[in-house]
């Protein structure tokens, strides 16, 4: 099932946003389709900045990718680096982030 919510508090300042949750099981082409979906929403909503790990495994869009990023980036340097955004999918490099 997919649920998605409105964050229910934030600090001051920061930008409201909602946050979602897929359980696929076994069935890893199910998280998959999640992914698609937030990449056809965004490219729908161009403003919009969606990210997507997995639970267990983390970034899951650079761990499919690993063969092809640039060698700056690293598990300590990975966080909050990737975003869909316009129908994208966008790295921020280390002088953007």
């Amino acid at each position: 099932p997919l649920t998605i919510e409105r964050a229910a508090r934030r600090p001051p300042g920061e930008e409201a946003h909602l946050a979602g949750e897929v359980r696929y099981g076994g069935n890893v082409e199910d998280e998959w389709l999640g992914v698609w979906l937030l990449l056809e929403l965004t490219a729908a909503f161009p403003a919009l900045g969606v990210t997507a790990e997995d639970a267990q495994d983390g970034q899951l869009l650079l761990i499919e990718a690993a063969h092809v990023l640039p060698d700056w980036l690293s598990p300590e340097t990975a966080g909050n680096r990737v975003l869909l955004r316009g129908g994208h999918v966008l790295l921020a490099s280390p002088e953007h982030a």
